[in-house]
């Protein structure tokens, strides 16, 4: 499956964004999604994480399901993370240690990395590099970045239709997804008319807190 490193980044920038908006309705649900310079995280609340580390046109992902038959408390067999990074690239390796950083559970009384899923692009080509078929790979935790994953226009439906995001935000989002692309290493200021729209849609003064940490995170400051 071809999937190039600015796709996926601009698609968790489009899902993020979503959310942000989102957050000032549902400010308890902030940490669902964040940044963390070049590292993108997600969880759903429901036992699934997942982290991408970005570098330029190279990424690597690491998913966890606490469901999946994969995981360490569901099977008999020794744990070995490596077996989810078969046929990594060596270039790749610092990019698998940082983002198994984000993934660290209790385990055997150990704190340790622990991953049901992962896939890599090495930048040379889109395709998709994984130690398992694809529909394992969604299955077993990468599930979590589908609309992340798609083209645009059809990621930008499902969003619309999960936050139940209005026209208005749909607008606001979109104008800042544009401005995120155009400068990518800049800092963006929001005026007093879009600082005025977060403060008409927040619920609470914690909706907006949230919404404002959220934002800080790519470089868009209140």
């Amino acid at each position: 499956m071809p999937l190039n490193a600015s796709t996926l980044w601009n698609g968790s920038m489009l899902a993020f964004l979503a959310h942000t908006i989102f957050t000032c309705r549902a400010p308890e649900l902030a940490y669902e999604q964040s940044w963390d310079s070049e590292n993108y995280s997600i969880q759903d609340s429901q036992g699934t994480k997942g982290t991408i580390v970005f570098s330029n046109n190279r990424y690597v992902a690491v998913f966890l399901d606490i469901h999946s038959s994969q995981a360490p408390w569901h099977s008999d067999v020794s744990y070995d993370i490596q077996r989810f990074f078969y046929g990594l690239p060596e270039a790749l390796n610092p990019f698998a240690e940082e983002a198994l950083q984000y993934v660290l559970e209790d385990y055997q009384g150990n704190t340790i990395p622990v991953i049901t899923a992962a896939f890599w692009s090495d930048g040379e080509n889109e395709d998709i590099g994984a130690a398992a078929p694809w529909d394992e790979i969604i299955k077993h935790g990468a599930f979590l970045i589908e609309t992340q994953m798609m083209v645009q226009e059809d990621a930008i439906t499902i969003l619309k239709a999960n936050y139940e995001l209005s026209s208005d935000e749909m607008e606001f989002m979109n104008a800042l997804y544009e401005r995120l692309i155009c400068r990518p290493k800049a800092n963006v200021r929001l005026d007093e008319k879009e600082r005025s729209f977060l403060r008409s849609i927040a619920v609470s003064k914690k909706g907006l807190v949230e919404c404002k940490k959220l934002l800080a995170q790519i470089g868009i400051i209140i």
